[in-house]
């Protein structure tokens, strides 16, 4: 009789389907439902509303260089400080495009006085897939403004500004809370005692399916949330917010009173106005 139960138990456990088995994060299931690429978010070229750019690797943990590594999206540059003809320091260099997609948008350069952040410029960076390409940045300051300063005392830093999704940017809703948390790991086969992290929340507001507009987090999470994702960010106040900033960088008066100098000043501030996106204009006015 035993031997005829253990027959019959396996002969049902052949019959029956396999379970399968769960995934270790939330990543690697994301990675298994297609999600493989990641959106890029360009905030200050309000031309471009998205791009969906670089490659996700997702065994390649994100760790004390911060997300780039996890997403391919390093960007690597260097640059030499100079002054250009009107007497501002301006710096020229080159930046990687570590991706095996071309690269469209702006980088950010940071001028550096030994180590201390001095000016900041977006400049355009259209480069191919895993090119090296050049970039060129004007700032507001001139050598006169730090007297006694070696040419040699001032760097740049070269940088990406801004990733995530075009449904809110970066979004950080809280996975384990209910309903979250059980409708996430039902639908992406987790482990049913399983805790999300901040490395999965990471991965939800960069990932994306190829050649998609938004993130696995408004295609695929929010909506297991309770509700459908958030509208669109306002297109416009990106353009405002930076356009407040920019009014709060007009260069003073000069010192001695000299209008030369103010008129080249004003200039180079004037050709540095954020344009609004289109669709902040009125296309019914004349």
């Amino acid at each position: 009789m035993r031997r005829l139960i253990l027959l019959v138990l396996l002969f049902l456990a052949v019959l029956s389907p396999a379970r399968a088995q769960p995934f270790a994060d939330l990543g690697h299931a994301l990675s298994a439902a297609g999600y493989k690429s990641t959106v890029w978010v360009n905030s200050f070229d309000r031309r471009l509303a998205y791009l969906a750019h670089g490659v996700f690797y997702p065994d390649t943990p994100i760790g004390r260089a911060g997300s780039n590594a996890r997403y391919g999206m390093a960007l690597r540059g260097s640059g030499t400080v100079s002054v250009d003809k009107d007497g501002y320091l301006m710096a020229t260099g080159t930046a990687t495009n570590p991706n095996a997609a071309a690269a469209e948008g702006d980088v950010s350069i940071n001028l550096l006085k030994s180590g201390s952040l001095a000016g900041t410029a977006e400049v355009p960076f259209t480069c191919g897939p895993l090119a090296t390409c050049p970039w060129e940045a004007h700032f507001l300051a001139r050598p006169s403004d730090y007297p006694h300063t070696s040419a040699r005392a001032f760097t740049v830093a070269v940088y990406r500004h801004v990733e995530g999704s075009t449904c809110g940017g970066e979004l950080t809703p809280d996975l384990n809370l209910e309903p979250c948390r059980t409708a996430v790991i039902t639908k992406f086969r987790l482990p049913l005692a399983y805790h999300f992290t901040t490395t999965d929340f990471s991965d939800t507001n960069y990932l994306s399916t190829p050649g998609a507009t938004t993130t696995a987090l408004c295609a695929a999470i929010l909506p297991l949330c309770g509700g459908p994702p958030p509208p669109p960010a306002d297109p416009c106040a990106a353009w405002l917010a930076t356009s407040q900033q920019w009014l709060l960088s007009m260069p003073p008066p000069a010192v001695n009173g000299s209008c030369a100098d103010l008129t080249a000043a004003l200039a180079t501030w004037a050709a540095a106005a954020p344009q609004p996106p289109d669709a902040c204009l009125n296309q019914s006015l004349p």
